[in-house]
């Protein structure tokens, strides 16, 4: 897990999203300087549209960017490494069960997966919080930590999952990687032109727009003024099917790359 920073693939996002965190954090001190000073406020609160925001302009959309990078360079290549070297007879072969090794991989690259998808979010939250000038205001935002965590862990299992099964069930890592990368990037640019065109459900088959979708709702972010209903995203609910999806997938390619290799003789018994 910690060895995993060593690589600049996890290196680089980490310091990218220091500064998202940083830009997002003295954008929310100012906001909170003309609070109550600008006429016709808008409903959403600055933090929810820093960590939330569905739009390219929002930071959402780079903490996803950076978590696809850091899901392609550790989570498709993971389990492929082991396999490459014969990693999986050395550590069956000292009582280590497959669901053990199973879990503690996977928890290695939630954790490094995490670092844009869950902790400047969260971070984010509790800067919002602190940002409160007095009981009423926290009052009123102290619900943002917790919708961060929400939103953060289910950002994190659908990024890291999906990566690590992706890369268990290829059994390729560069395979893996350009299958991870492809589908992240050109699916969800056919998604968003399409949609453009009044077929809004498309967004239902890239995992960045389900993840910001849930975002924009459970932040209560509102859509644009006079946005035709043919435009209007999926809701929530139907957002959150499709990552369940992804995650069983991914979920799915670490059990059969594990059984495959108990079957194979590769490692031992569970």
């Amino acid at each position: 897990m910690w060895l995993g920073f060593r690589r600049w693939a996890v290196r680089i996002p980490t310091i990218a999203c220091m500064f998202i965190f940083l830009i997002s954090a003295v954008l929310m001190f100012i906001a909170r300087q003309f609070e109550g000073k600008v006429p016709n406020p808008t409903k959403a609160d600055l933090v929810t549209s820093v960590i939330a925001a569905p739009g390219i302009s929002g930071a959402g959309w780079w903490l996803g960017w950076w978590g696809m990078v850091i899901g392609a360079a550790v989570g498709c290549a993971t389990i492929t490494d082991d396999l490459k070297v014969g990693a999986f007879q050395f550590y069956f072969s000292r009582s280590l069960r497959s669901i053990d090794y199973g879990v503690g991989k996977t928890l290695g690259i939630l954790f490094l997966v995490g670092v844009p998808m869950f902790v400047v979010p969260v971070a984010l939250a509790l800067v919002r919080v602190a940002f409160s000038n007095d009981a009423h205001g926290l009052r009123e935002v102290w619900l943002v930590v917790p919708k961060a965590i929400a939103w953060g862990a289910l950002g994190t299992l659908l990024y890291g999952l999906t990566a690590a099964g992706l890369g268990a069930a290829i059994a390729h890592k560069r395979a893996a990687q350009a299958t991870y990368v492809a589908y992240y990037m050109v699916v969800s640019f056919i998604v968003g032109v399409v949609s453009k065109f009044g077929v809004p459900w498309v967004d239902l088959f890239a995992f960045d727009h389900c993840w910001s979708n849930v975002g924009r709702e459970l932040f209560d972010i509102p859509l644009p003024p006079n946005l035709p209903e043919r435009l209007m995203p999926p809701p929530a609910w139907q957002s959150l099917l499709p990552i369940i999806g992804f995650c069983t997938l991914g979920a799915g390619g670490l059990v059969y790359r594990l059984r495959a290799a108990e079957v194979s003789s590769v490692g031992g018994g569970s």
